[in-house]
Formats: C-alpha cells, sequence, structure tokens
C-alpha cells in the first residue's frame, strides 16, 4: 500500500511540472526519506533544465542583435568583445546622438552621457530578457525614471544597482583593468606595440578624425579589441550611483602612446575621475557586461 501512494504521489508531482515540489519538500511530515532524496533530484534536475534553456535563448537573442560577449577566464562575468557600436546602441534607443555620431556601423557610439549608458544597459536587459541591474527610485523600468536620453539633461534621483541581477552593466575598474591585461604582462592591451592594437595620436590624424570602425586591430589575450585607444572607456567603482566615482580608461584616438599604457597610473587619459552628470565627450564611448553563465 506504501508502495502504491509513493507511485500516486510521484505521478501527481509531475503532472503538476513539479512546480509545488518545493513547497511539498519543506513542508513534508511523514514524507519517506528515499521518496524526498528522489524528490530533490527530479526538482534539480528541472532547475537545471530550466536554466540551461534560459541561457540558450540569451544566447540566441545577443547573436540577433551580434553582441559577442566573452568570458574571462577565473572570473564569474563575461564582458562585450568590442565598444559599443552605433548599430547595436541605436538598434536598442531607437536613436543616436545626432553629434560625431554620423559614420553608423561598426564605428563606437560616442557623446553619450552616463545616464545614457545606464538607461541603454536596462532597455538592453530587457530585449535580451535578462533582470535590469539599475534601478531609479527602486524602479528597473526606463519609463519611470522621468528622463529623455541625448537632451542634456540628468537623473535626479539616485541610481542603484544589483550587481546579482543577469542583465548588463558598465564594468567596474578592476574588472576594465583585469580584462585589458587579457592574461598577459603587455604594456598596451594585446602587444608592446602599439600600433598592433590601437588607434592613437600616432596613427590618426587626432585633429579632424574619427573614432575607427571596432577589431579593426589585433585583440588581447581574451580576444577583446581595442581596450587600449579608439575611445575611452566609462567604468564605475562604487556600487551607489548617487556617491560612486567614475572614470575612463584605455585612451582614445585623440590621446599620445604614453597616455595609453596600461600600467600608466599618472595618465588622466588612462584613468579621469568625475561625478556622474550629463556631460559627453566625442572620444569616449562604453563597452558593457553581464554575469557569465
Amino acid at each position: 500500500m506504501k508502495k502504491k501512494h509513493n507511485i500516486f504521489l510521484l505521478f501527481l508531482l509531475f503532472s503538476m511540472s513539479l512546480l509545488n515540489a518545493t513547497d511539498i519538500i519543506d513542508n513534508k511530515s511523514d514524507l519517506p526519506s528515499d521518496l524526498e532524496k528522489y524528490l530533490r533530484i527530479l526538482l534539480e534536475e528541472k532547475e537545471t533544465e530550466i536554466k540551461k534553456k534560459a541561457i540558450e535563448t540569451r544566447n540566441q537573442k545577443e547573436r540577433e542583435i551580434n553582441l559577442q560577449m566573452v568570458n574571462i577566464p577565473e572570473k564569474n562575468y563575461a564582458i562585450q568583445q568590442t565598444e559599443v557600436t552605433q548599430t547595436l546602441y541605436s538598434k536598442i534607443m531607437g536613436e543616436l546622438p545626432t553629434f560625431f555620431n554620423e559614420q553608423g556601423g561598426n564605428h563606437p557610439v560616442v557623446t553619450v552621457s552616463l545616464y545614457d549608458m545606464v538607461y541603454f544597459c536596462n532597455l538592453l536587459s530587457t530585449h535580451v530578457g535578462l533582470t535590469p541591474v539599475y534601478s531609479v527610485g527602486g524602479n528597473t523600468d526606463v519609463k519611470t525614471w522621468n528622463y529623455t536620453p541625448h537632451k542634456g539633461n540628468a537623473i535626479k534621483e539616485e541610481i542603484t544597482l544589483n550587481e546579482q541581477a543577469s542583465g548588463y552593466r558598465l564594468p567596474t575598474k578592476e574588472e576594465w583593468e583585469y580584462s585589458a591585461r587579457g592574461g598577459e604582462t603587455f604594456k598596451f592591451s594585446g602587444s608592446n606595440n602599439i600600433d598592433d592594437v590601437a588607434w592613437y595620436s600616432g596613427n590618426t590624424n587626432s585633429r579632424n578624425s574619427h573614432p575607427k570602425p571596432v577589431a579593426q586591430k589585433k585583440a588581447n589575450g581574451y580576444g577583446l579589441f581595442d581596450m587600449t585607444g579608439n575611445v575611452a572607456e566609462v567604468c564605475w567603482a562604487l556600487a551607489t550611483y548617487g556617491s560612486g566615482e567614475f572614470c575612463q580608461f584605455g585612451g582614445s584616438y585623440r590621446d599620445s602612446k604614453l597616455f595609453c599604457e596600461l600600467n600608466n597610473t599618472l595618465s588622466p587619459a588612462k584613468e579621469r575621475w568625475f561625478w556622474p552628470d550629463s556631460s559627453t565627450s566625442y572620444d569616449t564611448g562604453f563597452r558593457i557586461l553581464r554575469l557569465a553563465e
């Protein structure tokens, strides 16, 4: 009789797609120990299957918008292979800032503020089906932020983030630096010869030039492009935007060779600190990061 009871209970759980299996296990009273163990195995298998499908869906949606993320060895995050391009930015935001973004395509987007970057990250997370990282007034829905991108205004309330959320965000300075080194010991990201890996003032007409298309130079050891030169990249230092500090790394097509060195801690092009505001620059862009699988 006991065996029949166990079989009936298993059938009931399967018919409910295991949705209430956790409640049954956690609130057990006279559940046989062998049945409890089996139910936990079934529940773990179901959770693994759900997670696997979610990752497959995320990867497919990233491929559809040509968003390539690279898992960083021995770390729990993946960082974008290139700087955010004008194509990707306009696809998600529905428009580009008018100034210095005329080239389109695979050129990095520039003249975007910190607020625009945060806004973009949450919109992209929603587009791909991930949990947005940033909140304003406790809300991750950008429609509630009372903010219009590219108008020179500011987000009035404090911006906070959930680092455990699955969506996209700006890298921290530590994450950016580790990724830029690529597991190597070069002066620049990917080489000791800057011309191999970067667009900088020495190989561009910096006075009249624009940023170059991404991924035209050699990648670093992790397969990341343009971590040195092209456009400087914005990172954040603290978990709360209202009191946090932000910095630009990597140097740009307008900067000298010295200012682009990874180890040049005195370089203002390597690390410029500033408070979050609505300012923009034609030599500054960003790349994004999310948690890895």
